[in-house]
């Protein structure tokens, strides 16, 4: 359960780091806007995300290897976020940002 919490908070995480590189130099009030909706939906879901977890762990509520299972999901869910991300994207843009 824990791994599956993980996961879904990384791809709301990278869900939100996509909207905000969309906008990013175009309006980035609009992209730190799209950002919050991702940790908003970790915390309206009470998925697992690393960063939240650390002071749970410090205070006994999760061990060690919790905090690397879920830093483990945490990049999976982004990893799929991203890989889905690219097959959506046009060739042709993305060698036009790189130059």
């Amino acid at each position: 359960m824990i791994l599956l919490k993980s996961i879904a908070a990384g791809i709301l995480i990278g869900t939100g780091a996509l909207g905000y590189m969309t906008f990013y130099g175009i309006n980035n009030l609009l992209g730190a806007f799209l950002f919050s909706f991702g940790l908003i939906g970790v915390c309206l879901e009470s998925l697992n995300l690393v960063t939240g977890k650390f002071g749970a762990a410090y205070n006994g509520e999760y061990s060690v290897i919790d905090l690397i299972i879920i830093f483990i999901g945490n990049i999976i869910g982004i990893w799929i976020m991203f890989m889905l991300r690219r097959i959506d994207a046009k060739p042709e843009l993305m060698y036009e940002i790189g130059e």
